[in-house]
């Protein structure tokens, strides 16, 4: 798991952020979809995928699934956050901004931590990868002192799968940063969650096998 991570470790610095935002939306559209929908869920989501499985960012083509997002506002709570994520990973930061705000406005007020590690993911596509890396580890000790993120009875806590995912970024942005002794610390500390927090941990190896 952890080869796999650091041989992708673009792309893995920034993910999350749509994780924990369909979580939060409580996204189930199609389970309740009207017919006269249905086509334009299918039209936007093949938008989407086409414009998302590009090398670069494609101006016209997101400009057709903001349409379709203005005329199906429920849309946004599971498009916000991926379009936003790829936009970063384009590093097209002042672009996702656009989309990460109303993600975070939406989950502010379901999770104390989650806006910060949506910061320092900004932070991340800067380029100002020392304080992403500050921010991370201060995250990182403010949820440790909170033992009930973690899971019980075998439930997957939400909180408990963003400190696992925040460990994985921080093992990231310290071998782009050249910190050896930082980064398998932090291999350690997801290691040590088998034990901590398995369902949190068997989570991360499903994102990342």
């Amino acid at each position: 798991m952890i080869d796999w991570i650091v041989t992708h470790r673009k792309s893995v610095i920034t993910y999350g952020l749509s994780a924990f935002a369909l979580i939060f939306s409580g996204y189930s559209l199609y389970s309740r979809v009207r017919p006269h929908q249905e086509t334009d869920y299918l039209v936007v989501d093949a938008y989407f995928h086409k414009w998302a499985g590009g090398e670069q960012h494609d101006a016209e083509l997101l400009i057709k699934i903001e349409k379709i997002l203005a005329e199906h506002p429920e849309l946004h709570a599971k498009y916000d956050s991926l379009i936003a994520e790829r936009l970063l990973v384009w590093n097209e930061s002042k672009l996702a901004e656009n989309y990460l705000l109303p993600t975070l406005k939406r989950i502010e007020k379901h999770s104390l931590y989650f806006p910060e590690f949506a910061k320092t993911t900004l932070l991340i596509s800067e380029g100002d990868l020392e304080q992403a890396l500050e921010d991370a580890i201060a995250l990182k000790e403010e949820m440790q002192a909170n033992d009930s993120l973690f899971a019980e009875g075998g439930q997957v806590r939400f909180e408990g799968l963003l400190y696992a995912f925040n460990l994985v970024r921080i093992g990231m942005l310290e071998k782009e940063l050249g910190h050896v002794a930082g980064e398998q610390h932090a291999w350690d500390e997801l290691m040590a969650l088998k034990i901590k927090d398995p369902e949190a941990f068997s989570m991360i190896q499903y994102h990342f096998r």
